[in-house]
């Protein structure tokens, strides 16, 4: 189940606009059962689940759940520890690190955090052997901000060690 390359972002506004972009596409719709606690135990409700593979290898999953205002937008890259060569030992866990840190749209680190904390946002990240993913968790009135910061901490990274140092000093 291995494959080279794969990000997975769990938001149904990005099937849109992607499927709009890309020309060939494999689409598979699934059901997800979901647990639902009811007076007479647990129940299990249908949610529909949106995969596509666009024809630059990006894998969107969509699973869409009205019954409560939150969205996770969540970027997974199938790389870890385990794709890392010796020389390049920790890389993958030093980007998850700097990921949350300030970008070219937000160069301040400072005004970064301010944002987020000021809408609610609750982000974080994890490294693994064959993963590291990044999500943003918000109420759905700013699930495009979510989107944005995403977007702009893949595409805009600053790595300023200078931020990192004094913290992996102490290590």
């Amino acid at each position: 189940m291995k494959r080279n390359f794969s990000i997975i972002v769990l938001i149904w506004s990005l099937i849109l606009p992607a499927v709009a972009l890309a020309g060939s596409t494999q689409t598979a719709t699934q059901v997800a059962q979901r647990p639902v606690a009811t007076a007479a135990g647990t129940q299990f409700r249908s949610t529909p689940l949106v995969n596509k593979v666009l024809a630059n290898g990006l894998e969107v999953i969509v699973v869409e759940d009205h019954s409560i205002p939150l969205v996770t937008v969540e970027l997974a890259v199938k790389n870890g520890s385990y794709t890392e060569p010796p020389e390049l030992n920790g890389l993958s866990h030093l980007y998850e690190h700097m990921f949350f840190k300030a970008n070219k749209a937000t160069a301040d680190r400072a005004d970064y955090l301010k944002t987020i904390d000021q809408l609610g946002i609750v982000y974080n990240g994890s490294t693994r052997e064959e993963i590291v993913n990044y999500y943003f968790s918000t109420t759905t009135p700013f699930m495009r901000t979510a989107m944005q910061l995403l977007k702009d901490s893949v595409r805009y990274p600053l790595f300023d060690i200078r931020n990192n140092s004094s913290r992996s000093a102490r290590r």
